[in-house]
């Protein structure tokens, strides 16, 4: 079973309405409009430090053919 958690965000009236307009014009809750802005930010930040572990892991994994 899939646990739901919260995330508050408290900010002005102004970024709110912005927000909830960009998601309306997306088809989106704004639930579902921020947690996707959230998360292509959080992967695009994340993304070189786990391509580089990657990279440093299969160095010296490469065998002989």
């Amino acid at each position: 079973m899939s646990r739901n958690y919260v995330i508050r965000i408290d900010t002005s009236r102004e970024t709110k309405n912005l927000i909830e307009r960009a998601a309306a014009l997306s088809g989106l809750t704004v639930s579902n409009f921020a947690i996707q802005a959230a998360l292509r930010e959080a992967e695009s930040l994340l993304l070189p430090d786990i391509t580089v572990l990657l990279a440093a892991g299969n160095q010296g994994s490469s065998e002989s053919v």
